[in-house]
């Protein structure tokens, strides 16, 4: 009998070829994700980067770099910075993440697996079965669109004053 190594391979490879069809996408402007907050990405070429938006949940300062990554068809391999608490566990730590870019929407999706005995305000664990694991979903804000507070201020506290709007364009590029 012969090895299955050839088989997989050739599986593989199968499923992989439709995402290299698909050119890309361009991320560009203001996205959204649930408890994770605002995210200004911009792209140059194939390399992604992610800037927190003002009033996130981990309080990141909006020049620091929350995600790197490098587009392969429409799969994003990042860095994503986040913070977290636990005993062990350092104020703010970067995880790898596989994103996958919906190419109808330019919609980010992927896992988050935090260290074990680690908790992050920005991502809620999927189930209590799998406490360090957490979807991350970041979708395009609408046009002219603020990205809104991570939480509602204390009563009688100032509002924040609205972001400058920025697109969430999504706009397919060619090779």
């Amino acid at each position: 009998m012969a090895p299955p190594f050839p088989t997989l391979g050739l599986a593989a490879i199968l499923s992989v070829a439709p995402c290299l069809a698909w050119a890309g996408a361009t991320i560009d402007g203001l996205y959204q994700g649930d408890a994770f907050g605002a995210v200004n990405f911009h792209t140059e070429g194939d390399h992604l980067v992610g800037m927190p938006a003002p009033n996130g949940p981990c309080g990141f300062d909006t020049r620091q770099t929350l995600l790197t990554g490098e587009f392969q068809g429409n799969i994003v391999m990042a860095s994503l910075t986040v913070c977290q608490t636990g005993p062990r566990c350092s104020s703010a730590q970067t995880y790898p993440v596989l994103f996958v870019v919906n190419p109808e929407d330019g919609a980010l999706s992927g896992t988050v697996r935090l260290q074990k005995g680690c908790t992050s305000p920005a991502l809620p664990p999927v189930s209590s079965a799998l406490p360090q694991t957490s979807l991350l979903v970041l979708k395009a804000a609408p046009r002219g669109a603020a990205p809104p507070p991570a939480e509602a201020p204390p009563a009688g506290a100032p509002a924040a004053a609205p972001a400058a709007p920025s697109g969430g364009d999504t706009k397919p590029t060619s090779s």
